[in-house]
């Protein structure tokens, strides 16, 4: 622990001091000096490894003497002190801090002595402002002994007291969490104002405080005399007020290789120094003069002597000599017991200077057996089997040897810390050759900073990697990208970012095309797909009388999504899948569908090109259509569409969009009445809506199309025009007028249509589906509406706030004049009025104004359904609405990159490159984007980062940590999604189960009475009430939940089966029976409600109706190992031995890794009825392998033990 002096050489410290010895005189500074070389003497004796520094001030202070265990140093320095002026406590101890800081961090305890004259120069309102100017308490564990260079009876010194230990209790109060139970301070008064007198009171202070640790190392039958230094404080188990205190004897308790153990938070540090051997030339006892670990100071330089080889440790045979090399050569550490329930680690360490100067270093873990989470409980670590197969263990084991090894990062100064983040990012510069360095790197410099509680660390070093992302040369491999984003993302990873037993993995290799289309099922596909009974129904036809949802479209619950043939190719990928649902497959098909569409956006372009005879002369060498398509095909706002597997409605609807358009194209150049290609692009556009209602909106761009191609306007004469003159100067030919009115008419029928089916009444939504909708206040449903259109051209712009879901408190609605969002919708309105300043103006060309406008008509038309002008919609923003509306985004870019190219002044090459490097970032961030589709736990989890107060997004995060048996997380994140939105009864509904299963059934009981508050024709929080109801023995109340969820959903089985085993409880067989047959016929694959009925009719002695239905059990799940079991334990009882065998190993084959000692056990008993003692022997010894406490299998292999022997 290092030691700061803080002297005072103020003017009053100079003033003489009265002593009946005539011989010498002294002043204050003169007794002060005798007292710190009494304390340096003090030191050389019992802690020669102290580092001491020497801070002298008045009004400024000065750092005299550095830290250093030179004393000499501290001696010399002392006379050559200048004197100051007046005392000024407050900016010494800011001269303090400063330099322990920069020296020490926030960890080390460090102790201060400050001697001073005993006056605090002011009076007692000066005296109240320094204790509020004090920069105290510390950032840093520290204590502060005072020494008042004064008579005790001196008034100045009563007056001083209340500051002194105001001083010395806000130092005890530090900030920094430590664990350590520091010795508070003191002050410590001299009996009298001399030399002798102000020694004995610094005698005391060390005595207290400097005192040597002395105790017993040992290791089985060895042990050895052993001083830690410096000496160890008691410390606290957090949230307890128990303290700990160090035993006199440390029992090594085994040993861990030193990548096993890690880097466990460590409370303090200290060197492990043997007792001293007596040569023959050497009468006294040395201490070990070495460093301390964890500073880099000065030290001697000086030759070894005679009595350095005598007195070292390392040269006579002592048993910490044998165990510093044994760790040493091993790579190992030693696990040792402080104390009860206390444990620390024992590691060889080598002074840097003088190698050869070599002993132990004991770090202090924090009490309680949970001090290294990875481990385990260190109360219940045992010795190693050999014969175990090796594991992975925390942290990550690398099968090389890299300089630094498994050590953990030690930031005492800020060049440490900069060396380790400098270390990672020339990993990040040199991969994919360093990936392996690289995370290793980054799981090192994790575990410390989340072991020093530096997650700011982690955040900037996420943006470094980000940056270096950025910098990457044209010709690294997507690969280095990938990474870099990857392992930026996971180091910001709101969950396990700061899980110390986390860790980071690289991102797969396989950088192909089948590796981004594998994934699950997620988010709307379970509903659209996965439980749509229209995509395994036998019947065609039922996709066309339900919605998108398998819901009958006419239904009042229906979302009125009618798209019949987006359904039938979901069928088409079942069917062609031997009738299984597989989502690789179903993506495949969506990145088909999105290569034809590019191919089709290429073309639309070519066609819209050479349409509107586009030419930008021998100056342009590029081909402009084919870069918008290339810009479209890479473009990350259509991950959606084409990852999510609902997406495909957006894609068979683009593709039937453009078809219509190209078919349209082609119907403009014919001349005839009976136009075929008007029919075939008018049917067309009638596909377009059956796969997506968007769709249809084709007509409306195939309209502005030929007004834009075929209008003429004439010039006429006159200076001022009428009516019909007006009407004159609009020209277009008359088939150009009627292709329009069959169009119009064509479209009028769609939509009547397309009303007709939905029962001619408009969708019923949420207001937290859509809240902008269901606003009164007319100012803001419209500010708010604005808004959403200007971020939805954000998005196409700069897509880098992807997400899922945008409702639910995505984007707050714009309630007053003075938010800020309405700068963004007054700043898009006026490039909206530029724009059309600049159309309608004569500075550009006729075809540049022809082929924006056209681009114009792409954007917004398709995208007029989704702006709630018509008649609300279902989401705030959804970016696969987006997908067709990019085509004119994508057009109008193709543009621009044209008029940039014809300028004579700009570099065509510069540009170009510019181009191809946005779309290269552009593809980057749709293969990450796509990575985050391939699961749910990475969607939703990705959608915090974008999204943190949507309620929707925090009640899905639970639901994936649910799933992966992460309850704490689950529940913290259900109770934010009931903060965000306090009337979410599905987010309450899923907490009351997860309370439930932890049997806390009053908060269970709590959260479903609000959900059922808040929804009353609740099925699911009515029928999880009676399980919690029944739990606490309350059947009346449970029966009659029950019986309310079967009144709001009469085809409900878990609550039939739920009902059943109440029925149970209160021993009503017959109508426990009744309730699982309902179950079985609502759900013939109800696994638990087949179980329970054979385990009963089994326990009744109903075999032969067992007999009956098992034939039926099998049929409906010729899979499930839970009927298996309890079939075998029908037939066993039966006597069936040979039956019941066969279906007992047909049901421990299927349960595989999830079998359970009850399995085996009744195996066991089987064949102990059957008489095949050694089987049963052996199945019992199965389930006790699996589960040593359970009991029957126990005492039946007693039994069955003492039989034999008993035979024998």
């Amino acid at each position: 622990m290092p030691t700061v002096i803080l002297l005072d050489v103020s003017l009053s410290m100079s003033r003489p001091v009265s002593t009946t010895d005539t011989t010498e005189s002294h002043t204050r500074f003169t007794i002060a000096s005798a007292a710190i070389n009494t304390f340096l003497d003090y030191l050389c004796i019992h802690a020669k490894l102290e580092y001491v520094a020497l801070v002298a001030f008045s009004s400024v202070y000065e750092v005299a003497v550095p830290f250093t265990r030179e004393f000499d140093n501290i001696r010399v320095k002392l006379p050559q002190l200048e004197e100051g002026d007046k005392t000024c406590i407050e900016a010494a101890l800011h001269g303090v801090n400063h330099l322990i800081l920069n020296e020490w961090g926030y960890q080390t305890p460090v102790q201060i002595i400050l001697i001073t004259d005993g006056s605090c120069g002011v009076g007692a309102i000066g005296r109240n402002r320094i204790i509020q100017a004090l920069p105290l308490p510390p950032t840093y564990p520290a204590k502060i002994h005072i020494l008042p260079v004064v008579s005790p009876h001196d008034p100045c010194l009563q007056h001083a007291m209340p500051l002194y230990q105001k001083i010395v209790d806000l130092a005890s109060n530090t900030v920094n969490n430590s664990n350590v139970n520091l010795i508070r301070g003191a002050i410590y008064c001299p009996d009298q104002l001399s030399v002798p007198g102000v020694g004995v009171a610094m005698t005391r202070l060390c005595e207290q405080h400097y005192q040597e640790f002395w105790c017993t190392l040992k290791c089985g039958q060895l042990e050895t005399r052993v001083q830690i230094f410096p000496a160890p404080h008691p410390a606290q188990q957090e949230g307890l007020a128990a303290s700990y205190t160090l035993s006199n004897q440390l029992h090594v308790i085994g040993f861990l290789q030193q990548q096993d153990l890690g880097t466990p938070i460590a409370i303090s540090k200290h060197l492990v120094i043997p007792q001293a051997q007596v040569g023959t030339n050497s009468s006294t006892r040395e201490n070990y003069g070495s460093k301390t670990p964890t500073k880099e100071g000065s030290s001697n330089e000086g030759t070894s002597t005679d009595e350095d080889n005598i007195s070292d440790p390392s040269k006579v045979p002592n048993f910490c000599v044998l165990l510093h090399g044994a760790l040493k050569v091993e790579g190992m550490a030693a696990i040792v017991q402080l104390g009860s329930d206390w444990w620390g680690t024992v590691s060889a360490w080598c002074e840097v200077s003088r190698a050869r100067r070599s002993c132990l270093l004991l770090s202090i873990l924090r009490p309680g057996a949970s001090a290294a989470p990875w481990l385990g409980a260190l109360d219940q670590l045992g010795p190693a089997d050999e014969t175990s197969v090796s594991t992975e263990t925390f942290p990550v084991r690398s099968w090389r040897s890299y300089s630094g090894g498994g050590s953990g990062c030690a930031w005492a100064r800020p060049h440490a810390l900069l060396a380790d983040v400098q270390k990672v990012l020339r990993h990040a510069r040199k991969l994919p050759d360093k990936t392996q360095h690289l995370y290793k790197e980054l799981n090192r410099l994790r575990r410390a900073a989340i072991s020093l509680g530096f997650s700011e660390l982690l955040t900037c070093v996420g943006s470094a990697l980000e940056r270096e992302c950025t910098v990457l040369p044209s010709s690294a491999p997507p690969e280095c990208a990938l990474q870099l984003a990857h392992a930026a993302a996971a180091l910001r990873d709101p969950r396990t970012a700061l899980d110390i037993k986390h860790t980071l993995q690289p991102l797969a290799a396989n950088f192909t095309v089948t590796s981004i289309i594998q994934g699950d099922f997620v988010f709307d596909d379970s509903e659209a797909i996965v439980k749509n009974k229209d995509i395994t129904s036998t019947s065609w036809l039922d996709s066309f009388s339900n919605d998108f949802w398998g819901t009958n479209i006419k239904s009042n619950h229906s979302h009125k999504s009618y798209r019949p043939l987006t359904i039938i190719t979901y069928r088409l990928n079942y069917i062609f899948n031997n009738k299984e649902l597989s989502a690789t497959q179903f993506k495949a098909t969506n990145l088909a569908c999105h290569a034809i569409c590019c191919v089709l956006v290429w073309q639309t372009y070519n066609c819209i090109w050479t349409k509107l005879n586009i030419k930008h002369g021998d100056k342009i060498l590029v081909d402009l259509p084919f870069f918008a398509s290339l810009l479209f095909s890479v473009h990350p706002v259509h991950v959606e569409a084409v990852s999510g597997i609902v997406g495909r409605s957006d894609l068979l609807a683009t593709m039937t969009f453009l078809l219509s358009f190209l078919i349209y194209d082609r119907a403009m150049k014919n001349k005839n009445v009976l136009n075929i290609y008007l029919f075939i692009s008018i049917i067309a556009a009638g596909l377009s809506m059956l796969f997506k209602e968007n769709g249809v909106t084709i007509l409306g761009v195939c309209c502005i199309y030929e007004v834009i191609i075929n209008l003429r306007i004439r010039k006429l004469e006159k200076v001022k025009y009428n009516m019909s003159d007006i009407f004159k100067m609009i020209h277009m030919d008359i088939k150009c007028i009627y292709r329009i009115i069959i169009i119009m008419m064509c479209a009028i029928i769609f939509l009547y249509a397309r009303w007709a089916v939905m029962g001619k009444n408009k969708p019923e939504f949420k207001p937290t589906d859509n809240p902008a909708a269901f606003s009164d206040n007319l100012f803001s449903k419209i500010a708010t509406y604005n808004y959403i259109y200007f971020f939805n051209i954000m998005l196409l712009i700069w897509p880098q706030w992807l997400c899922y879901d945008w409702s639910m408190g995505c984007i707050p609605l714009i309630n007053n004049v003075l938010d800020f969002r309405i700068l963004f919708v007054l700043i898009m309105y006026l490039y909206i009025f530029l724009y059309i300043k600049a159309v309608i103006g004569g500075k550009y060309k006729k075809s540049s104004k022809r082929i924006s406008l056209l681009a114009t008509s792409f954007m917004l038309i398709p995208f007029l359904p989704a702006t709630n002008i018509v008649f609300p919609v279902g989401f705030v923003i959804a970016e696969r609405i987006l997908y067709i509306p990019s085509i004119g985004y994508c057009l109008f870019i193709a543009i621009g990159l044209g008029k940039i190219l014809q300028h004579n002044k700009i570099n065509h090459k510069i540009v170009i490159s510019v181009f191809l490097y946005i779309i290269s970032i552009y593809g980057i961030k749709s293969w990450l984007r796509a990575y985050d589709w391939q699961n749910e736990y990475k969607l939703f989890t990705n959608a915090l980062t974008v999204c943190p107060l949507n309620a929707k997004v925090r009640y899905n995060v639970a639901k994936v940590a649910d799933a992966k048996q992460n309850t704490s997380w689950a529940m913290d994140e259900y109770e934010e999604a009931i903060r965000l939105y306090p009337e979410y009864y599905q987010a309450m509904n899923n907490l009351a189960n997860l309370l439930k299963n932890q049997k806390k059934y009053s908060e269970a009981e709590t959260y479903l009475r609000k959900a059922i508050y808040h929804k009353k024709d609740f099925p699911a929080a009515w029928m999880n009430l009676g399980i919690v109801l029944a739990n606490t023995g309350r059947f009346e109340e449970s029966q009659r939940a029950y019986k309310t969820a079967l009144l709001y959903r009469k085809n409900y089985p878990d609550c039939f089966y739920n009902l059943g085993n109440l029925y149970l409880e209160t021993n009503r067989t017959n109508e426990a029976m009744d309730n699982w047959y309902q179950a079985i016929n609502s759900n013939p694959k109800h696994v638990s409600a087949w179980t329970n009925l054979l385990a009963l009719l089994d326990n009744t002695n109903q075999i032969q109706k067992a007999l009956q239905i098992i034939p039926k059990a099998l049929a409906e799940l010729p899979n499930s190992p839970s009927i298996y079991f309890a079939i075998a334990n029908i037939y066993g009882k039966h006597e069936q031995y040979t039956t019941a065998e066969k279906y007992f190993h047909q049901a421990i084959a299927l349960f595989k890794e999830r079998v359970q000692a009850i399995h085996y056990a009744n195996l066991g008993v089987l064949y102990h009825r059957w008489r095949k003692h050694d089987l049963a022997k052996q199945m019992y010894k199965m389930a006790l392998k699996i589960d040593p406490h359970f009991s029957s299998a126990k005492i039946n292999l007693y039994n069955l033990e003492m039989k034999i022997k008993n035979k024998q």
